[in-house]
């Protein structure tokens, strides 16, 4: 699925090959709870209509704490990554919601990092949510497919003595025990 190019560490080129429709599982509904971070610096929740759904069977990737599914949304055929945690004592609410806050921070920080600075390259962090899937309403991390060529910063891409991601991976992890803790 994925490739580090030469131009670098970090670089990534996502070639993706998506699931024949055989490969997704029935249509179930799905509940999402979105999260923004407010001018104010307050966090708004919203849980938006039920849509309607289709998990691919397995994971096509593992980190070290979740599996990634491609999700299907059957209106509009848009594809999306749906994430779940794989030690199953870690499925809570709060668990998924403390993923969800850390990336509306950071991304919230790389913004006015952007904004203050003439940057050729914006640093961004991907928007996620919530979604519930199906009769047991199971918990996923949701979000976009990320497709093309992108720098990814993050210890498990570059290496922890890398100088290219060290700040990006301090913006995440600092706010994440700012918030937190």
């Amino acid at each position: 699925m994925q490739g580090i190019d030469s131009a670098g560490p970090g670089h990534v080129t996502l070639e993706v090959t998506l699931p024949d429709d055989a490969k997704f599982g029935a249509e179930v509904p799905g509940s999402m709870t979105v999260y923004a971070l407010l001018e104010d610096g307050k966090v708004y929740k919203q849980t938006m209509p039920e849509r309607r759904v289709r998990l691919a069977a397995n994971p096509f990737g593992k980190g070290a704490m979740r599996g990634a599914y491609y999700l299907k949304d059957v209106k509009t055929d848009e594809i999306f990554v749906a994430k779940r945690m794989l030690d199953t004592k870690d499925t809570s609410e709060a668990s998924y919601e403390a993923d969800i806050l850390t990336q509306i921070y950071a991304r919230f920080l790389a913004y006015r990092f952007n904004k203050q600075r003439a940057v050729q390259k914006m640093l961004d962090f991907a928007p996620g949510c919530i979604i519930r899937i199906g009769s047991m309403r199971t918990m996923y991390f949701m979000e976009p497919l990320l497709r093309g060529e992108f720098v990814k910063y993050g210890s498990h891409v570059v290496g922890a003595g890398n100088r290219h991601y060290w700040g990006v991976d301090h913006v995440s992890h600092t706010t994440c025990m700012q918030v937190f803790n």
